[in-house]
């Protein structure tokens, strides 16, 4: 259920001050965190938010983070997937995600990884992705963005500079698009 105006606005600034309560998975899957509190195939994702918007895969463990991003990107007209873990990521890169937003660190394993897996896969090695992260000092915005990310946001930060970076890498992935000869 969406959440009201207030709620978000509590969330976001707990969120930003640093104060969130503890993390807890939603649902247990074959012994994996998941995230999942609604279908994530590419229908239900339709029924969810806007059809023939731009898909988002939301792979972040913080069920609080996670749930206030959806409801921020579902409000700029974006159909959003979420998963807390790597796996729960593999599962959703048949719906053919339009961007990636990867949290550094998982559960399972690092966002980094699962940015290589992005990449070498053919259906979305083009894909833009982003990695929101706790780790903020320069060496590892760097590592990141040269290991093959498109963008890099340090946590905390604010949710409209990150709706910002998702319209520019989609509209800079759609020119690249309109401009190849293929």
């Amino acid at each position: 259920k969406p959440f009201t105006p207030d709620e978000l606005l509590r969330r976001l600034h707990l969120v930003l001050d640093g104060k969130l309560p503890e993390k807890r998975p939603i649902s247990e899957k074959e012994g994996t965190m998941t995230m999942d509190p609604k279908p994530q195939t590419e229908a239900a994702c339709r029924d969810y938010a806007h059809e023939g918007a731009d898909h988002v895969l939301l792979v972040e463990d913080d069920p609080i983070l996670s749930e206030l991003l959806e409801e921020v990107l579902v409000a700029e007209g974006y159909r959003v997937s979420r998963a807390g873990t790597i796996a729960g990521a593999r599962e959703r890169l048949a719906t053919e995600p339009s961007i990636f937003i990867l949290d550094g660190v998982l559960p399972d394993g690092d966002g980094l990884s699962l940015m290589d897996e992005i990449r070498s896969d053919p259906r979305s090695a083009d894909r833009p992705i982003i990695i929101l992260s706790g780790r903020s000092n320069s060496h590892d915005k760097a590592a990141g963005l040269l290991t093959g990310a498109d963008d890099y946001l340090a946590k905390p930060f604010e949710t409209d500079e990150l709706v910002a970076r998702v319209h520019a890498l989609l509209r800079r992935a759609a020119a690249l698009n309109d401009s190849s000869p293929l």
